[in-house]
């Protein structure tokens, strides 16, 4: 990659992993389902400007929303409430720490749906390595107090998980351009995240302050609306197997961040689990040889 490709990169994931700082922050004192709803409204409403200023369209109401629907509910609506509601009990460093298994249950799922996906030797090093980084990270004692911590930990690696589902799914099916792709969405998520914020939180009662309405602000525009066009222009330009990196990328600059601008601790377990959890997804993205032969438009 040149050094435009890197510095994009490091942005995007710069961005992205400032998502869990933003989210700690919020859900301090916003609801989590308030806090995940504000997030999906305010990046549709972003993503959507985008759409209109590059000539796209979404698609007419009908059969074509349906995968974009899907989406929506396993890239956006679930995951944004299982990180929003896991933060309440675990520190935003921790919660990107195990965001980071998404490549590993990705593996697992697509392993199942997709035929140019298969185990490998490696890959299931990978998956072992990766998983004991989760035991690292979650401790032995774990399952003796199911405590808040633990149901934490629990509600952000099935958001992981659900988002490995939705990116099997995304490569599947959608059909449409990346940037309709990612309005459509936060457009769904909103659509179904709005109704039940409204529902359980009441939100016009709330009284939150300045600072955690700008902590949703940013998680909405800086943490999930901004990176999306520059996601797509790597995947363009060093193609989607290179572009992954940034899997790797996220979990660190969280870390970074929770550490250094939230004066989060690093236990000996998160560091020693980050450092699986790195390893295992680096094994697991590694394409088996005759897979790469098979798919040259992914090197393009």
């Amino acid at each position: 990659m040149r050094v435009r490709h890197w510095m994009t990169l490091l942005g995007v994931s710069a961005m992205l992993g400032s998502a869990f700082s933003f989210t700690g922050i919020a859900v301090a004192h916003i609801p989590p389902v308030s806090v995940a709803a504000g997030r999906a409204v305010l990046a549709a409403a972003v993503l959507w400007a985008l759409v209109r200023l590059s000539g796209a369209r979404l698609p007419a109401p009908g059969p074509d929303w349906r995968p974009i629907a899907v989406v929506g509910i396993t890239t956006g609506a679930v995951p944004y409430i299982c990180l929003a509601w896991g933060q309440m009990h675990v520190q935003s460093s921790l919660a990107g720490i195990l965001f980071g298994s998404v490549p590993l249950f990705t593996l697992v799922i697509a392993h199942f749906r997709a035929r140019e996906d298969r185990m490998t030797v490696l890959r299931l090093t990978g998956i072992a390595a990766g998983f004991a980084g989760v035991g690292a990270i979650v401790g032995p004692g774990a399952l003796a107090g199911f405590d808040g911590k633990f149901l934490g930990e629990t509600l952000i690696l099935a958001g992981a998980a659900c988002y490995g589902f939705g990116s099997v799914y995304t490569r599947r099916h959608a059909r449409h351009a990346p940037l309709v792709m990612a309005a459509g969405q936060n457009l769904c998520a909103g659509a179904i995240l709005a109704p039940l914020s409204i529902v359980l939180d009441a939100p016009w009662r709330l009284a939150p302050g300045a600072g955690p309405l700008v902590a949703v602000a940013a998680l909405a525009i800086v943490g999930t609306a901004v990176p999306a066009p520059a996601i797509f222009w790597l995947i363009r330009s060093v193609g989607a197997i290179t572009a992954s990196l940034l899997a790797y990328f996220i979990p660190l600059t969280a870390a970074l961040i929770g550490v250094l601008v939230l004066g989060e601790a690093l236990s000996p377990g998160m560091v020693a689990g980050f450092i699986l959890i790195l390893g295992g997804a680096t094994l697991v993205s590694r394409r088996p040889a005759s897979a790469r032969r098979t798919r040259p438009a992914d090197l393009a």
